[in-house]
């Protein structure tokens, strides 16, 4: 699928701009919400809900990714705020979460999405530190903005109506 991307120089419009292989690491939040292993998992928590944010990328102290602390994991694993005061991140923590690196396409980080059941992705540099998280939010905020018409008038076929009524 190859449109014409926005153009912001005269060189950038004439190449053709392909949706797929867009790289992630202009797609990704470039400053996730970090923590390292050690620190206690209420205390995480606590600032998760604060700023809103749906996991922690967990680092070492070289800033290399060591796990992904996600609230699903933590709804697994936490049945209270007094369970969670007693264990560290690192105990919690996915140590085996996928990643992705930042030149990787678009096409890539979507087949993991889809193939892991993910809802966040860390993003990492060529040295393994943290470049930044994809999340399935950013990814659906960058395809609204590159095909509005098409997202705003779904479905695209006239055909396509339900048989019968929805809700209540």
């Amino acid at each position: 699928m190859n449109i014409s991307a926005p153009s912001v120089s005269p060189e950038a419009s004439s190449k053709p701009w392909d949706l797929w292989s867009e790289r992630v690491g202009y797609l990704c939040i470039r400053h996730p919400l970090t923590s390292e292993p050690r620190e206690n998992l209420f205390l995480c928590l606590k600032r998760m809900r604060y700023l809103s944010k749906g996991c922690a990328v967990v680092v070492g102290a070289d800033r290399r990714m060591e796990g992904l602390l996600t609230e699903r994991a933590i709804l697994a694993s936490v049945d209270s705020d007094e369970t969670a005061s007693r264990l560290s991140v690192g105990e919690v923590m996915d140590e085996e979460a996928p990643s992705i690196q930042a030149e990787a396409p678009l096409s890539e980080a979507l087949r993991l999405f889809v193939s892991r059941q993910l809802t966040y992705l860390p993003v990492l540099g060529d040295d393994r530190a943290v470049h930044g998280l994809l999340s399935v939010k950013s990814i659906t905020f960058f395809l609204a903005e590159h095909f509005p018409a098409a997202l705003m008038n779904l479905p695209p076929e006239k055909r396509a109506v339900s048989r019968r009524s929805e809700g209540a």
